[in-house]
């Protein structure tokens, strides 16, 4: 507890797409719970500090974001994403995620035997994308890609998933 008598936080700041575009800011935390448990948790509302909008808006000082309007979290340093829980039972598998801003392709950590179809069938609201990529739609240009370390998706959010060289070039 805080001298004010608030639970301790960590900040912790991060890039989030919504149907608006990107915007950044920065999240408040408990000290020891992942990304992952934290955007899984239950509250409809994300609480952001200093927010920057995708358009040429002012610093928000605070913004109450909806949960469900969160197509994908990239948080800028990548540390406590998720716990490793299945650590060498996994296989890593190459995906192109259609969301309503882009293609994400990067890698995610299938368990070992399953199809990406499947794990992600089994997935209830998030998957976590590593060495990723997103290139808005339409854009062939590497200027307006953008690098993700690691990224979590909202699969309620995702149009599909194509596991690399599962489709036609």
């Amino acid at each position: 507890m805080t001298a004010s008598g608030l639970p301790e936080q960590r900040r912790a700041t991060a890039a989030v797409l919504t149907a608006m575009g990107w915007m950044q800011g920065t999240f408040h935390l408990p000290p020891m719970q992942t990304w992952f448990d934290f955007l899984a948790g239950g509250a409809p509302v994300l609480k952001l500090t200093r927010v920057r909008l995708p358009v040429n808006a002012p610093l928000m000082p605070f913004l109450a974001l909806r949960r469900e309007s969160l197509h994908l979290l990239a948080p800028t340093i990548d540390e406590m994403v998720e716990l490793e829980g299945a650590q060498g039972r996994t296989t890593p598998r190459q995906v192109e995620i259609l969301l309503p801003g882009g293609w994400l392709r990067g890698r995610i950590d299938v368990l070992v035997n399953l199809r990406v179809s499947d794990y992600l069938r089994q997935q209830t609201a998030l998957a976590v994308v590593r060495d990723g990529v997103f290139s808005p739609h339409g854009s062939n240009d590497p200027a307006h890609a953008r690098k993700l370390p690691v990224a979590i998706v909202n699969l309620s959010e995702v149009v599909g998933v194509a596991q690399s060289g599962d489709h036609v070039r």
